[in-house]
């Protein structure tokens, strides 16, 4: 997946798969939702890991610190429960 940090929004990281495991942050509105989100965010790392850019995770952590400072907020995505959802995903893919 290629990110481009400075035209951030949700929609950009509908990370849909062929095992139908739904990774869409624009879905994410509030805590429940972002719970489901992070329990079929472990299940895509399950099943998917090889397309993942973070395997441990001081991988991960690092790729989510990166891609915070690498990207303009701008007040695109209001929704902190989805702004949540972005940087988890982002992290998955951001090198």
């Amino acid at each position: 997946m290629e990110i481009d940090p400075e035209n951030i929004s949700a929609e950009e990281f509908d990370k849909e798969d062929d095992l139908d495991i739904e990774l869409d942050p624009a879905t994410v509105t509030d805590k429940e939702r972002l719970v489901e989100f992070i329990k079929n965010l472990m299940m895509d790392f399950e099943k998917n890991k090889d397309r993942w850019e973070s395997w441990t995770i001081d991988d991960y952590l690092e790729a989510m610190a990166a891609f915070l400072h690498d990207t303009r907020v701008d007040n695109k995505i209001t929704n902190k429960f989805q702004m949540v959802a972005v940087c988890l995903v982002a992290a998955s893919a951001y090198e």
